[in-house]
């Protein structure tokens, strides 16, 4: 490009000679240390002029060209844009966004017809946002993003009001590597997570994806990116000398450095990479990896809200969510209680904050990136203020017994003890996961199993010791009266909070009993029969005479249709079977898990220990194989009757991995071996969005219904989708209830 633009013009002056050699130390750059303590950067001649090159050949870079700088001279990029202009003539504008402000700088681009500008995602985030910013930017052809993630969201903000004709340039890089990846965004993005995808890799520069343990990782899957190029800078200076710092040597090439960028990316089938935050940064909740990225853009998507960042806070036990975001508009009032709701309706539980912030802006460190420490800080002083360490209020209904349990099951879920105000569990910082954990620790406590749909997120702590009072002297809660009622066989992963809600938001109308999964022990032992033989007797026990109405939701529905079928030869009505998206057939089909040798089993179980991964281990040595045989079985009794010193989260998860994968273990077994039953039973089905038309049922009953209900498998129990099931599932209990009654009289 450089070459093509002195052609038509006179031959350029013949350059004095140097004596500099082009990989002699030019510039010394110090970070903002952001990542850590400041460094300071050695970078080389040619290392500087060759990112200058790529950048003036990218985006043709011409002397008629007018390009807007908010970079400080001292950076990177900066010191990169000075030198971008000076090779091609263009003109070079360099404004302070810290002294002008956002309004000012919009000012200068239409006035000054600018043609390009380089800026964070942060600064295009803020302009996206800007009353007719698009009148400002109409002479822009060009525009470059980089210093951190992209996300879609801003993407399409911005798009809005940029020219049609302006290119979007990604570019990925640091300051021992000055630019990595790079490429033009296209128009159509495809939908594929939050982040914009961050660039193709520049010649130049070898490119690996490595696991904590060093190897490659699998197509398609995340890995620390590692890159070895000889254009990047020559180490960092220290006590006068340049030391190799974060570089290493590879052997078998001495030529060219290699560098461990610390952040986190993954290959598109299409090449193009995606840089998904730093090493330091991902959050692993419940065994479930969370985007923390992903979180702030649903925040981003409600529309009272201007601007959000999340952090993840680690401690004790599992890493808690701290959401904070800027409303556009000061002093509205219940935004907090929108915002939380929304994220409710499009998040899974684990990936909820446990605490929302709101704030007039949110604070930044000079490079424009979000200081997190100052969000630390500011959750720290909130909680200083609202919360103290005092003991439960005494409830004037509930033991001094139950009130302790309760405030140490509190604790060991939330990491923090009650609130002593009146906020509610989900106050406080609890979700549905965290509620699960609370009823875990508060049966461990009080030894016996305790049902799940006796609590739920809006009880206060007082409250829930109460409830805990009630169940331990053998009374219910709840007062049904004479509704119709419905046994409900949950899904693998047994009595949920999802399904507790469900039933909460039935008990108005109808009476919902959930039922439950045998105990490890039994399920180690047992089989398919067995569960079925634990699941009629406990239905018996509350209807041990006249019709009964069966539900089940997902893999349940299987073994409610086995338990129909049992009441049914015993000579028992059954007045209809409620199936809540439960496919009929076999759902673990599927190519076989690749097979892995010894050797990378054992290292993969070393890394593991070494990260002291306890959950994750067992869940890979404990196959339903293995559990189920006798050595298994003794292992199974030791792991669970064994005291670890380790945190209570380990045994919490690891028996609920064990439960769900024995359900799924033995139902799958079944549903091989057994031909199925065409019962003469009603069956209705409600089938979620996502599944096929009657998911196998019409092989299995003589008279079956199919109810179409918003959602897919998880999130029809949530939400608004739910208030089409309630209503819907209702009115089926209802209908099946006076029918059965009908017959009966008659």
């Amino acid at each position: 490009m450089i070459d093509e633009a002195l052609q038509d013009g006179p031959a350029p002056d013949e350059p004095p000679a140097s004596s500099v050699p082009p990989l002699a130390a030019t510039f010394i750059v110090y970070t903002s240390g952001s990542t850590g303590y400041p460094k300071g950067i050695v970078l080389s001649q040619r290392a500087v002029l060759h990112r200058a090159c790529q950048l003036v050949n990218a985006v043709h870079l011409r002397p008629d060209d007018k390009v807007l700088s908010l970079a400080s001279p001292s950076t990177i990029g900066g010191l990169q844009q000075i030198f971008e202009v000076m090779l091609t003539g263009a003109t070079l504008v360099k404004l302070d966004l810290q002294r002008t402000g956002l309004g000012t700088i919009l000012q200068a681009i239409g006035e000054r017809r600018l043609t390009m500008m380089f800026s964070t995602p942060a600064v295009w985030r803020s302009v996206a946002g800007i009353d007719n910013a698009a009148v400002a930017l109409a002479t822009l052809r060009c525009i470059q993003s980089s210093g951190d993630a992209l996300l879609a969201i801003d993407l399409e903000r911005l798009r809005q009001v940029l020219p049609a004709e302006c290119h979007v340039l990604s570019v990925y890089g640091a300051t021992e590597a000055p630019a990595l990846l790079q490429w033009f965004v296209s128009p159509k993005l495809p939908d594929d997570g939050p982040r914009v995808p961050t660039g193709y890799p520049l010649p130049g520069f070898a490119f690996a994806l490595l696991d904590e343990a060093g190897n490659v990782v699998k197509e398609g899957e995340p890995g620390e990116l590692v890159v070895k190029s000889r254009w990047m800078s020559l180490g960092i200076w220290r006590n006068g000398a340049v030391h190799s710092g974060p570089f290493e040597q590879d052997q078998r090439d001495l030529s060219a450095p290699v560098y461990c960028t610390g952040d986190i990316a993954r290959e598109r089938p299409d090449g193009l990479f995606v840089t998904l935050g730093r090493k330091d940064r991902q959050v692993k909740i419940l065994g479930n990896r969370v985007e923390l990225a992903e979180v702030e853009t649903v925040l981003r998507q409600v529309p009272e809200v201007a601007d959000a960042a999340v952090v993840a806070r680690r401690g004790e036990g599992e890493p808690r969510l701290l959401a904070f975001f800027v409303p556009r508009e000061r002093g509205s009032s219940h935004i907090t209680d929108a915002v939380r709701k929304h994220l409710k309706e499009r998040l899974p539980a684990y990936m909820q904050p446990s605490q929302l912030f709101v704030l007039e802006e949110l604070p930044l460190l000079p490079g424009r990136k979000i200081d997190e420490e100052a969000l630390f800080a500011h959750a720290a002083q909130h909680a200083a203020a609202r919360l103290s360490p005092s003991s439960l209020p005494a409830a004037a209904r509930a033991t001094q017994r139950s009130i302790d349990m309760v405030s140490k099951a509190w604790r060991l879920a939330l990491v923090r003890p009650p609130p002593q105000d009146s906020r509610s569990f989900e106050e406080a910082g609890g979700d549905s996961l965290r509620l699960l954990l609370l009823v875990f620790h508060l049966e461990r406590l009080c030894g016996r199993s305790l049902s799940l749909d006796q609590f739920h997120g809006g009880l206060k702590a007082a409250e829930f010791a109460v409830v805990l009072d009630r169940l331990n002297e053998g009374r219910s809660p709840l007062l049904h009266g004479t509704l119709p009622m419905v046994f409900l066989v949950p899904g693998k992963w047994g009595d949920t909070p999802l399904l507790a809600r469900f039933r909460m938001a039935c008990a108005s109308g109808i009476r919902v009993v959930p039922t439950s999964y045998p105990d490890l022990g039994c399920l180690a032992r047992g089989d398919f029969e067995d569960i079925v033989a634990h699941l009629l007797a406990q239905i018996e026990l509350f209807a041990p005479e006249g019709p009964v109405l069966l539900a089940g939701y997902s893999l349940g529905g299987d073994f409610a249709y086995a338990v129909a079928d049992r009441l049914s030869k015993r000579g028992r009505r059954v007045s209809a079977l409620l199936v809540l998206d439960t496919d009929a057939e076999n759902y673990s089909s599927g190519p076989p898990p690749e097979r892995r040798s010894l050797a990378q089993r054992l290292s993969t179980l070393c890394r593991l220990a070494g990260n002291r991964d306890w959950g994750t281990i067992a869940e890979a040595i404990l196959t339903p194989s293995l559990v189920t045989g006798p050595a298994g079985r003794h292992v199974l009794r030791f792991l669970l009757l064994f005291r670890f010193r380790a945190s209570s989260h380990f045994i919490f998860r690891l028996r609920w991995h064990l439960r769900s994968m024995l359900v799924q273990f033995h139902r799958e077994s079944w549903i091989r071996q057994v031909p199925p039953t065409r019962l003469s039973v009603p069956v209705v089905l409600f089938r979620s969005e996502e599944g096929g038309v009657d998911l196998g049922w019409h092989a299995r009953t003589e008279k079956l219904s199919i109810v179409p209900v918003p959602g897919n498998h998880v999130t029809m129990l949530d939400g608004g989708n739910s208030e089409v099931l309630v209503a819907e599932f209702n009115r089926a209990v209802h209908i099946a209830s006076g029918q059965a009654a009908a017959l009966s009289e008659g």
